[in-house]
This record gives C-alpha cells, sequence and structure tokens, in this order.
C-alpha cells in the first residue's frame, strides 16, 4: 500500500495514499463541480478516520488489494449546472409517473454509481437536498417516511404528497460496498471490512452535500445545516470482529447443489449477494424446493432458514396486481375511531384489542416471539400494509384485522404542539418552556450534539426517569399533579 504523505492542493488536508486518490477525484476537477467545496471539523474528522481505516489493513487482505485496484478508477458524474448563480438540474425523474422506475435507472446508467448527493424538488420549487450510498434504497425510506411518518423530518411534513415532488441525483459516485459484494460474493466480511468500504462510499457524497448546503438555498432541509458523518472513530479491533447479528433479523442459508454455500444474516443483506433487487421474489422462494436463478452466482440457488425441515412444494404466484378490498367493520365507521389509535379485530369482526402503535400491538400479539423465532419487525411491516383493509395477518395469539382513524397522525401531534413541555436541568434546578417536542429536540441537538428520537423523550415523560443523567421532561398541561 501506498503511505508516501501528501498534501491536497487548496485543502490543508494532509492525508496519505489511497484516501488522497479518492478526495483528488474532487480536487482536480474542482472547475466542473457546482459549488466550492467545504471542509468542516467532522469532516476532516471521517477524512483522518479513512486513514487509519486503511492503514490497518494487512498487506494480504483482499479488502486492501480491492482498494487499490478500484479507488485509482474511481467516477464522479456530474447531473446539474450553475447558471446566474441558481443550481440548475439536468435530468429529473417525476415520482408521479408510471414510468419513473425506468427514468431512474436511465439517469444511474453506470454500474454501481448508485451513490451520491440528490435533492427533491417541490411543485412550488422548494427543495430538499441529501446524500446516500444507494439513491434506490434511499428512495424507498423517504417513500416509507412519507406515508407512515415514523421520524419525518421538514420535508416529509411538508404540505406535498411523495408523488408530487421531482426528484434527481446530483452527483453521482461508486457505491464500494455493493462492488466488493458483487466481486466476491462468498467472502465472508468482517465488521471492521464492513465499515471500511461504508465509510469509503459515503465520504465524497457526504462533503459533496455539505458544499451545496453551504452555497443554495434549501428550505425543505430546516434549520441544521451540519452534514453529520457516520464514521469518524476506528477501533482496530472490529477488523477480526464478526458481523453482529441484527435482533430482528433471521439467518438466510443459500444452497447450491444440496450444500450450503454461504449463511447470510438478514434478508436484506442477502439481496445484493444474490443480485436480486425484489424482496418478494425472494419470500417467494424461501424454503421453497423450487430454485431460481442468482444474477451473481451464475447459478440456480435454494434460499432456507436455517434448521427448517419442512419444505414447500406449493405452486408459486406470481400475481402482482391483486387488490385487497378495504375492510368493512358491521356498524363501525372507521371515521368513528379514536385518533392515533390502532383497532384490532378477529375474523368475526369483534374487537379484541386496542393500542397506541403497531409497535406496541405486535409485542402483545406475540409474547413469546424470542422462543419462537418470530421477526417482530416483519409483522410491524405487515400490520402497516394490511392496515384499513380485508386481510388477516397470523399472529402468535390469532389472525386478526387492523384499523385505525384515517385522520391519524401522531407525528403531526408532535411537531404542531401536542407536546408542550418543561425540560429541567436537575444540576441546576434551571428549567426551559418548549411549546412542541420538535423545539425540544432542535435546543438539546444544539447543546448536546444529539437529537433524541420522540419515542425516547416520550418514554421518559411517562416513566419519569431522567435524560442524559441531567434533564427531566415535564408535560406542562399536568405540571400541577408534579
Amino acid at each position: 500500500m501506498i503511505v508516501q504523505a501528501a498534501k491536497i492542493i487548496g485543502s490543508g488536508l494532509a492525508t496519505i495514499g489511497l484516501t488522497n486518490t479518492l478526495l483528488s477525484l474532487i480536487t482536480e476537477n474542482k472547475n466542473f463541480l457546482l459549488s466550492d467545496i467545504t471542509y468542516t471539523n467532522i469532516s476532516k474528522k471521517a477524512i483522518f478516520t479513512i486513514d487509519k481505516m486503511i492503514i490497518s489493513l494487512p498487506q494480504n487482505s483482499l479488502l486492501l488489494k480491492f482498494l487499490n485496484e478500484e479507488i485509482p478508477k474511481s467516477i464522479l458524474k456530474i447531473n446539474g449546472s450553475v447558471i446566474n448563480n441558481n443550481l440548475e438540474i439536468k435530468d429529473y425523474v417525476d415520482l408521479s409517473s408510471n414510468y419513473k422506475d425506468k427514468e431512474i435507472k436511465n439517469i444511474l446508467n453506470i454500474k454501481f454509481l448508485t451513490a451520491g448527493v440528490y435533492t427533491f424538488i417541490a411543485p412550488n420549487n422548494e427543495r430538499y437536498l441529501g446524500s446516500c450510498i444507494n439513491f434506490n434504497i434511499r428512495l424507498i425510506e423517504h417513500k416509507d417516511q412519507f406515508i407512515n411518518r415514523r421520524k419525518p423530518t421538514v420535508l416529509h411534513l411538508y404540505k406535498y404528497q411523495y408523488i408530487q415532488y421531482k426528484w434527481s441525483p446530483i452527483y453521482l459516485t461508486l457505491n464500494y460496498y455493493n462492488m466488493f459484494i458483487y466481486r466476491y460474493p462468498k467472502y465472508l466480511l468482517s465488521r471492521g471490512e464492513i465499515d471500511i468500504l461504508k465509510a469509503i462510499t459515503q465520504i465524497l457524497p457526504r462533503i459533496l452535500e455539505q458544499s451545496l448546503l453551504n452555497s443554495f438555498t434549501f428550505n425543505l432541509n430546516g434549520k441544521d445545516k451540519l452534514v453529520r458523518f457516520l464514521y469518524s472513530n476506528w477501533n482496530n479491533k472490529n477488523l477480526n470482529l464478526p458481523l453482529i447479528k441484527d435482533k430482528m433479523s433471521k439467518s438466510v442459508n443459500i444452497i447450491m447443489d444440496g450444500k450450503v454455500e454461504r449463511t447470510v444474516n438478514s434478508i436484506q443483506k442477502l439481496l445484493p449477494i444474490l443480485g436480486i433487487k425484489s424482496r418478494t421474489t425472494v419470500m417467494r422462494y424461501m424454503n421453497h424446493i423450487k430454485n431460481f436463478y442468482s444474477p451473481v452466482y451464475k447459478k440456480y440457488v435454494n434460499i432456507r432458514y436455517p434448521n427448517t425441515k419442512s419444505l414447500l412444494n406449493h405452486k408459486i404466484n406470481f400475481e402482482t396486481n391483486r387488490v385487497i378490498p378495504e375492510l368493512n367493520i358491521p356498524n363501525t365507521s372507521l371515521s368513528s375511531l379514536e385518533l392515533n389509535t390502532l383497532y384490532v379485530y378477529d375474523k368475526n369482526f369483534s374487537l379484541v384489542y386496542k393500542y397506541k402503535s403497531i409497535r406496541k400491538a405486535v409485542r402483545y400479539l406475540n409474547p413469546n416471539y424470542k422462543e419462537k423465532g418470530i421477526n417482530l419487525r416483519g409483522k410491524e411491516i405487515a400490520i402497516s400494509r394490511a392496515k384499513n383493509k380485508c386481510k388477516l395477518i397470523i399472529n402468535e395469539k390469532g389472525s386478526f384485522y387492523f384499523a385505525e382513524n384515517r385522520n391519524s397522525d401522531k407525528w403531526k401531534g408532535y411537531h404542531i404542539g401536542k407536546y408542550s413541555l418543561i425540560l429541567k436541568d436537575i444540576t441546576t434546578n434551571k428549567e426551559k418552556s418548549f411549546k412542541s417536542m420538535k423545539l425540544v429536540q432542535n435546543y438539546l441537538l444544539d447543546l448536546l450534539g444529539k437529537k433524541p428520537d420522540p419515542r425516547t423523550i416520550i418514554r421518559h415523560l411517562n416513566n419519569g426517569t431522567i435524560y442524559k443523567k441531567k434533564y427531566i421532561f415535564i408535560d406542562k398541561n399536568t405540571r400541577s399533579n408534579i
């Protein structure tokens, strides 16, 4: 590996070898960039962390060999221009179009050029800027936020729906993580190796995002204009640690010629390893005798959960346009249901449970999920999709219909003042009043550099517990009872 010290021209950052080569992609093309490059203290820390990551790799490392081959061949594609100090997008996708998937594919027409910086453009031309290491996955996440609003931002709470926006990548860079998995599908990456690949994939999009935020106006990004980096610390010991399995995920065996070729820690990680884009396709073939073709392995494979004994042999249904009828509860209108409450009905449409969230419902309906290996996150998604539809969802306690008032919107309540709070510092006994939970979050973000999510605040509020060993949340409306 090259370890000769070098300096990036014009940046003043002392970097070495491959890190310098990677960053030279933006310094050597600065005349073509849409703004001057900004290096914040956080970005500098992330850059030097990548230095440490690469240096820590042993000389015989397959990952180091891969990086030495691919980083010098890095690509930067720019989909825009600056005209009269305004950022103009060359190609964009209308998210209401029936051909949007094809249009996105045409823009992302170079293999693995799926990381970078993107923008959403509202009908009134207000804009949002973001960066990611996979455009397709990030778009799916945004669409989910618009619909379910689990952790919404200003963009998702704005007056327009997802399909009313235009979307476009501005800068496109290489996804080294996906490239490595594609080239070496049988290689088992350690936790540290995955961190290195994702950090190298993330660094350029984050720097370019910060630079654009500092040069142009993106009103839908809110007040916080500082771009965060997920990888700003490094521990060499991670190179020898196996990937930690998510408690909510299930391992999957890839089987070829009757033998287990590889075990993957989750279905999400299985998709790029097999070269399959559709999670639905994977689930259709799961634990099934019938095999299917993997573009990566270039062979027919089977996939099974470990320890599965009885395999499925039914005809696989590929119907995708099935319309599920709306839920019609006898003598009960959906609009009459209590707001922000999930109603659970049995097969005979008798009300059996009421919960404040899908998450709580899933845990009550599947009390022995650990022993029985029930995927709670999968159940949450299934219930969310079946809500207000005539579709029974199987749980440990039985099969149920799920209903909710269509006007329910918990997240909107968080932002318009449903939770007017007092934040008390127990070390000084000083209190500060806020009209909404969003204001509390922003205050703590400025104060601590980290914003607690609404669930964390509500949990501390309900339990009367202390946040960060210093702060107590108090509900203004119940203050007289405290």
